[in-house]
């Protein structure tokens, strides 16, 4: 391997670790609901198929997220709790440090202005 390619592999290698070893670096700010909901068609999925977003429902206190499982973007779009909530929490996937990350998104006027890192040890996120 010649010195450039060993060059560009190392740089790899550190962004990579200094994103704590996520595969998925995403950026959602300005998106649209839709436009995140078809990113989540991509996104990993849970054994059953379905993709995790986490947002509020009228029946909780404002500021708790209840998980809820999609199959497609047209489900999640189609469910009125989703397109009221200010805050949706994205893309699960585990890290390779063994920890879960995901996106806490805000949105204004359906679409994101704020977008967060959120990780969590591996076992809080176990699947059924």
């Amino acid at each position: 391997m010649d010195v450039k390619k060993k060059f560009l592999l190392g740089l790899g290698l550190m962004a990579f670790i200094l994103n704590g070893g996520c595969p998925h670096q995403l950026n959602f700010i300005g998106m649209t609901k839709p436009e995140v909901a078809a990113k989540l068609e991509d996104a990993p999925r849970q054994k059953n198929g379905k993709f995790r977003v986490c947002y509020q429902v009228s029946s909780v206190p404002q500021h708790t997220l209840v998980n809820h499982y999609h199959q497609d973007k047209e489900s999640l779009l189609n469910d009125p709790n989703a397109m009221s909530a200010s805050q949706w929490q994205v893309f699960y996937h585990l890290d390779s440090d063994s920890k879960w990350h995901s996106y806490l998104l805000d949105f204004e006027n359906n679409v994101v202005i704020k977008q967060q890192d959120r990780k969590q040890p591996h076992w809080v996120m176990a699947e059924e």
